[in-house]
């Protein structure tokens, strides 16, 4: 008999190097309570190592802690985009989660991807962001919008004015609250 291959699901896992965030929470939450956890693996790609307060997430048996290395973990954003997309494919994952709202342009187009929508910040109040995030959000958000295969946003409003700005389509687009 061939047992059932598992999914990998790589994801962005930056926010899990710091204390807690709103974006760390929503990731933790997803692995801890992932309704079918024998099913998937969760590759885990990140520039840092994770923050105590994740060690129990790390410790789950289907998740996969994969820490960059080399000059550019200095500059998060800079890891993203150079060395993330690498480790994505050294690890062969099968699917992309961007946990925040951006996809690197090294994903392989035929990698399906999902993003999870937070808001509209650096939109709708700029100057409240570091300019660095604000930047890539800049940078990044419409290509990602138009990359993604799935957006799943945080509320519905945020799924309303995330379709409404970058034209996404609505039945490829859910809310997860």
């Amino acid at each position: 008999m061939n047992p059932k291959k598992r999914l990998r699901i790589g994801l962005d896992a930056r926010p899990l190097v710091w204390p807690v965030s709103g974006t760390s929470r929503v990731i933790s939450r997803v692995l801890e309570h992932y309704p079918d956890p024998g099913s998937v693996d969760f590759v885990l790609l990140a520039h840092g190592p994770c923050h105590d307060d994740y060690a129990d997430v790390r410790q789950l048996p289907n998740v996969q802690w994969v820490q960059g290395r080399g000059w550019t973990v200095r500059s998060p954003a800079l890891w993203y985009l150079l060395q993330l997309p690498f480790l994505f494919r050294r690890e062969k994952c099968d699917v992309f989660w961007g946990t925040q709202q951006t996809i690197p342009p090294g994903i392989p187009r035929n990698v399906p991807a999902v993003l999870t929508f937070h808001d509209l910040v650096a939109w709708l109040f700029p100057r409240s962001m570091r300019t660095a995030a604000r930047l890539q959000m800049y940078a990044l958000q419409r290509y990602s919008i138009r990359r993604a295969d799935a957006v799943i946003s945080v509320s519905r409003q945020t799924q309303d004015d995330m379709i409404a700005r970058f034209g996404f389509p609505a039945h490829k687009a859910r809310v997860a609250y």
